[in-house]
């Protein structure tokens, strides 16, 4: 600030990350989001209704099935290979039921476990523009940290994407 003749205070490092807990980064939403856990922990929770929670045949548990209706929600995780009923009432045996009579790629269909793929592919993306690890170490700065590169990733995915118009046929 010298060099430009500016006599303006400047922050530290740590006042910046004093105040970044208290940072307000508002992500606009449209519809209920989805919550996706990938191999680091990375959690992304939405602010909205959380509509439905999706995971790979791993998480085809007693624990993964309890958790969802705590959180109001509904989880979508195809059942394991060579999968048995449980008691009476569980909302698995509902899963393995429609396996069992329509087949996995229809049930992947019908329950929307495709959009786990497309979450992944997000995660993918944001960790390749920003890097696999947060670099602040509580809690409520690290919300933050996610916070802000998913506005940024969400400002250059909006920025780029390409509208496509066919212009003629291609000769053979």
């Amino acid at each position: 600030m010298r060099l430009m003749g500016l006599e303006l205070p400047v922050p530290d490092h740590t006042q910046i990350s004093r105040r970044a807990s208290r940072l307000p980064v508002m992500i606009p939403r449209q519809e209920p989001i989805h919550l996706v856990v990938d191999s680091t922990g990375l959690k992304v929770y939405g602010e909205g209704e959380l509509e439905q929670i999706d995971a790979d045949g791993a998480y085809d548990t007693r624990q993964a099935y309890a958790v969802a209706p705590a959180r109001e929600t509904r989880p979508v995780v195809p059942p394991r290979e060579n999968a048995v009923p449980w008691e009476k009432g569980q909302p698995r045996n509902a899963v393995l039921e429609k396996v069992a009579q329509r087949g996995m790629a229809a049930w992947k269909k019908e329950s929307g476990y495709h959009r786990r793929s497309i979450a992944e592919n997000t995660l993918y993306r944001l960790k390749q523009l920003f890097g696999d690890s947060l670099a602040s170490h509580l809690f409520e700065t690290q919300v933050t940290e996610v916070h802000t590169r998913v506005a940024a990733m969400n400002v250059m995915t909006y920025l780029g994407i390409p509208v496509s118009v066919r212009v003629g046929t291609i000769l053979c």
